[in-house]
């Protein structure tokens, strides 16, 4: 795969890994993003509770949902 240089963008938007769900899926995804953070792995610590909660939600991609709002502005 190749990475893209970013000099060729207007500009660059800057997500924040650790609420984006599909980060896992990144090229050069840092694992210690979804890790838990303590010595064990099945004890929760209070840093490592989601911003979204503990339900699951199929299909909740925030991210993608804010791309759109972009282009339907940006292109009428």
């Amino acid at each position: 795969m190749f990475a893209h240089p970013m000099t060729d963008y207007d500009f660059i938007i800057y997500l924040n890994p650790s609420v984006v769900t599909r980060y896992t899926q990144n090229l050069f995804a840092n694992p210690s993003v979804w890790g838990s953070g303590t010595k064990y792995a099945n004890i929760r610590s209070e840093s490592s509770v989601s911003v979204y909660g503990d339900a699951i939600r199929l299909d909740f991609d925030p991210v993608n949902l804010f791309i759109r709002e972009l282009q339907v502005r940006i292109n009428g």
